[in-house]
């Protein structure tokens, strides 16, 4: 499953360095391989801090966008609510996050404290 995390003020002018979260990640998860980016990558909505890291058994990709406005987050659902929680947990408490599906079928909101297992019941079935 393919997952978006955004803040969820449209006119925020929120947004993560790819510095400051590749060292949370490397804080957190320091067996996540760190992947270069590929001339693919080279427009603003490409992407730009690359992962993909082991979460309880599952393999996640995920990569933020160049503008570090949005996550995407690829894998097992359990590995992906995990790693939604984690990235909430490391971002401001100010801002509001949401997270949808890739093909928007669902939008939850990820609210500060939520733990993998609130935001799996949180989404829809």
């Amino acid at each position: 499953m393919t997952c978006l995390v955004f803040a969820d003020d449209e006119e925020s002018e929120w947004r993560v360095e790819q510095a400051e979260l590749s060292s949370h990640l490397l804080d957190d998860w320091p067996s996540a391989e760190i992947q270069e980016s590929t001339p693919s990558d080279s427009g603003i909505e490409g992407r730009g801090l690359r992962w993909t890291c082991d979460i309880e058994g599952d393999e996640v990709e995920a990569w933020l966008n160049k503008a570090g406005t949005c996550l995407y987050i690829d894998g097992p659902l359990h590995g992906v609510v995990v790693l939604v929680a984690w990235f909430r947990s490391r971002m401001s408490q100010q801002v509001e996050f949401s997270m949808c599906d890739d093909s928007y079928s669902f939008q939850v909101v990820i609210e500060v404290g939520m733990s993998a297992l609130d935001i799996l019941e949180s989404i829809p079935d």
